[in-house]
């Protein structure tokens, strides 16, 4: 289906948020960035720390208030003009998944008031037994038991922590989640666990995603199309398999060799620890093989660096 086809569900316009930092110096964090991104589809949002991608996803759902610029929500504008009512159905629609699993939860209180936290503030459940059932019932959804809602935060894994991260912004019934590099502090095993979980929920939700992350690889798979940010400005947006192969900007072929190198880190690492198990022809074979790829990975940094120059 073409673009112009599609219903667009958010469509900002020259958004702007600077910051002062002091002694009249201002960093423009996010620089008159425009885009669309619509209903059902998942748009991935890659780029270099600092670059502005976390400050645009926050500035989107208004947890930053905008220097300049609009932001439209499914035909509403969001801005001041708006009354109680409209804002409180705003931010139920609108929910967002934190990067850090642990800091976004409050340590004090159990997972069921954490999940349930929304519904109550929206008055989704009626009484207590229908909030409870209705936190349980999301807990299972994102993989978790019942269990688990008399628990405390410290007492999960990360993997665990960032399921109720999910379950929290699912209370509300929401309509666009900004996920803001939800799967970069996880092991690459659980990585895979909640991106397919990610993917599992919008199917039967419908939900829409704006995804922030710097994985290039996982962006690729979960993403309909992505957009480049590079020292706050939207450099470029495409679909995301046009992207991978007409790779016209040296920074995103920069960050695709730095996420290949973290790749041939994290192999290097589980062949060192599988060592002290495998025979000395298989290891012989996986040192020789580690030795290829390492000088692969050594010829792409320097075909990065020629570019960038």
């Amino acid at each position: 289906m073409k673009n112009d086809e599609k219903q667009v569900l958010l469509d900002v316009k020259n958004l702007k948020k600077y910051f002062n930092v002091g002694n009249k110096k201002i960093l423009k964090a996010v620089d008159d960035i425009s885009l669309q991104i619509y209903k059902g589809e998942t748009l991935g949002l890659v780029g270099e720390s600092g670059c502005g991608k976390s400050t645009f996803g926050r500035t989107v759902i208004h947890l930053y208030d905008p220097t300049d610029g609009t932001v439209t929500f499914d035909g509403t504008k969001i801005d001041k003009n708006l009354d109680t009512k409209q804002r409180h159905e705003l931010c139920r629609r609108m929910q967002m998944i934190f990067q850090d699993p642990y800091a976004s939860l409050n340590p004090r209180r159990k997972i069921l008031d954490i999940v349930a936290e929304g519904i109550d503030a929206h008055g989704l459940a009626s009484n207590k037994k229908e909030r409870d059932a209705k936190v349980i019932e999301l807990l299972e959804t994102v993989g978790l038991q019942a269990e688990h809602a008399d628990r405390f935060p410290h007492e999960f894994s990360g993997g665990q922590r960032q399921r109720v991260g999910i379950a929290r912004a699912l209370a509300v019934n929401p309509d666009f989640i900004v996920c803001d590099e939800p799967i970069s502090a996880l092991d690459v095993s659980i990585q895979a666990q909640v991106i397919n979980l990610l993917e599992q929920l919008q199917r039967e939700r419908g939900l829409t995603y704006l995804f922030i992350a710097h994985d290039l690889s996982m962006v690729k798979h979960i993403s309909d199309r992505i957009g480049v940010m590079y020292l706050g400005s939207l450099v470029e947006l495409a679909d995301s398999e046009e992207l991978f192969e007409n790779i016209l900007i040296p920074r995103l072929f920069f960050l695709q060799s730095r996420s290949r190198i973290r790749i041939l880190r994290r192999t290097v690492r589980e062949s060192c620890w599988r060592v002290h198990f495998r025979t000395p022809l298989i290891l012989a074979r996986s040192v020789s093989s580690a030795v290829v790829v390492l000088f692969a990975r050594i010829a792409a940094i320097r075909a990065s660096r020629s570019l960038l120059r």
